[in-house]
């Protein structure tokens, strides 16, 4: 791209196209695969001020998009529509920006839209689908959007790959574990990048899709060796996420150090947990994860020291948070045979949520017992 940005200004030198719109708009389109969204606007009103160019107009609305400019985006791409509103390629793009800036229902919608007018890449679009789908919760409809993208095409193995992983979420909410933690297995020993992400084939799109980390493969393999009471196991994998996860957070942490082309900022990684206030949260569910897996193991002393390093975190916790892990201390210290310890913990719940410790007494009849029924993992499946 820089090469090509070189050759254009020697060639707009010596005016070349005659037309100076042609030059700026493929300028803008350069720039625009350079990351210099800014400049890309630039020499997209240079063409505007001349023409009403509806691809001067979405590509305006992508740099815009970029710039996380959504409102000037919008208007952009209605803009573009006015010129061509039969356009199903700017309905897809419509549609990615409802998705990127959080209302997946319109996005849903455009995407409809977008089909029923054609002209747009079908296998891209369901791929897009799918992912609205998948935010939304709708496993099923998702894995059937991914499995006609398989289907068109067999060698796209992000698809692949994604569709597997969504399959194994619903058998483990059908209450097949042990199918579901093979299916984990097997996407964990798949070949493949660990920061591979799924390549939309489409020039700048301004939608961010990993792929499945690996982080998150092992805890919800985790869970299922939990839910199989092969609690050493999922005792392993929720350590190994946290583990994991900490790693990825911390090069992505170093990658961002790294100088950048233009304006352009573009992580490797891009969820929840590579933000600081995100990989806290995540750290803290694999401590509770862990800490139900100690004391289902009976390894009641671990247990604690698990629960203590949540409560000790400077991040402050919702009430209910808190008081679920008091509880879970003091149910550990009621098994040790430490009745003031577990005392004092069950009244540090009690002040955060009387709730918890008041359906404990009825379920026990009011008698502190070491033997309770617990709820499997959070933050999981």
């Amino acid at each position: 791209y820089e090469e090509a940005l070189e050759q254009l200004t020697f060639c707009q030198q010596v005016n070349f196209p005659a037309n100076p719109a042609i030059g700026n708009h493929v300028q803008a389109l350069i720039l625009g695969c350079l990351g210099r969204y800014r400049e890309a606007i630039d020499c997209c009103d240079r063409v505007l001020a001349v023409e009403n160019s509806m691809e001067s107009w979405v590509l305006r609305g992508k740099c815009n998009a970029m710039l996380e400019n959504t409102e000037a985006a919008f208007t952009d791409f209605r803009k573009g529509l006015t010129i061509k509103p039969d356009d199903g390629e700017l309905m897809v793009r419509i549609g990615e920006l409802y998705f990127g800036v959080g209302y997946p229902q319109e996005a849903i919608a455009s995407f409809r839209v977008a089909r029923k007018l054609g002209g747009s890449n079908a296998m891209h679009l369901g791929m897009l689908m799918a992912l609205v789908h998948l935010t939304l919760g709708d496993l099923q409809d998702c894995a059937e959007l991914l499995h006609s993208a398989v289907e068109q095409n067999p060698c796209f193995t992000p698809a692949t790959f994604l569709r597997d992983a969504v399959l194994g979420l619903i058998t483990a909410q059908e209450g097949n574990f042990e199918a579901a933690r093979q299916r984990f297995n097997r996407l964990l020993h798949t070949p493949r990048s660990p920061r591979e992400a799924i390549a939309l084939p489409q020039r700048l799109s301004f939608i961010s899709v990993p792929m499945p980390q690996y982080f998150e493969l092992v805890l919800y393999r985790g869970v299922c060796h939990f839910y199989n009471n092969e609690h050493a196991e999922a005792l392993r994998d929720f350590i190994a996420a946290k583990e994991l996860c900490e790693d990825l957070y911390e090069s992505e942490v170093r990658s961002l150090t790294a100088p950048l082309v233009g304006d352009r900022i573009s992580p490797l990684v891009s969820c929840e947990e590579m933000s600081p206030e995100g990989q806290a949260a995540f750290q803290d569910k694999m401590r509770y994860n862990c800490c139900l897996a100690y004391l289902l193991a009976e390894d009641y002393v671990s247990a604690i020291r698990a629960a203590r390093q949540i409560l000790e975190q400077a991040r402050p916790l919702p009430d209910h948070s808190t008081a679920v892990v008091w509880f879970l201390c003091g149910v550990c210290q009621l098994a040790l045979e430490s009745p003031d310890h577990a005392r004092e913990s069950f009244m540090q719940s009690y002040s955060k949520n009387s709730q918890i410790v008041d359906s404990f007494l009825e379920r026990h009849d009011h008698a502190m017992e070491p033997t309770f029924t617990f709820r499997g993992p959070v933050g999981a499946v």
